[in-house]
């Protein structure tokens, strides 16, 4: 018997074979903002709902179990929402999550004069979610940018 000769030759098979499976496909959903609404505003702080769409690009739904997100404009953190919704991301296909968000007026009030001089601000969401999938349980850290255009109202993914 070939195994009983050569246990050692057996033994790598098997374990780049289940190593191999184990990582086999799954791919980091993508995050990107969608809305900004503003519900309150104190002196020193803004209150508001952000919606997000997480993008899955695998053949396996994934459950998003929460997750926390960080928004930045021109390279400051400006706020932060947390989410602890368990919702679902369809395989091949997107979902969207509207997330509670404090916003640092002090923070924003240091970008103002840049973006009111360029009529464009740059911003980023950095996502901390919390992934169940066929692939196990995880905690996966996202990010995506772009530009919005105060002139044209537009927004552009980052170039």
């Amino acid at each position: 018997m070939f195994y009983r000769k050569h246990p050692f030759v057996v033994l790598m098979i098997a374990a780049c074979f289940v190593t191999g499976c184990a990582s086999f496909g799954f791919v980091e959903p993508d995050v990107s903002l969608v809305d900004l609404k503003f519900t309150d505003l104190t002196m020193f702080e803004t209150s508001g709902l952000f919606t997000v769409r997480l993008t899955n690009e695998n053949p396996e739904p994934l459950v998003i179990e929460g997750g926390v997100y960080n928004l930045y404009l021109g390279g400051w953190r400006i706020g932060k929402g947390l989410s602890d919704h368990r919702f679902e991301v369809p395989p091949l296909s997107t979902a969207t999550d509207e997330v509670e968000l404090h916003l640092s007026n002090l923070a924003i009030a240091t970008q103002l004069r840049s973006i009111y001089e360029s009529g464009v601000a740059d911003y980023r969401i950095k996502a901390k979610v919390y992934v169940e999938a066929g692939y196990g349980r995880r905690r996966v850290t996202i990010e995506n940018e772009g530009r919005f255009d105060f002139k044209t109202q537009e927004a552009s993914p980052a170039e």
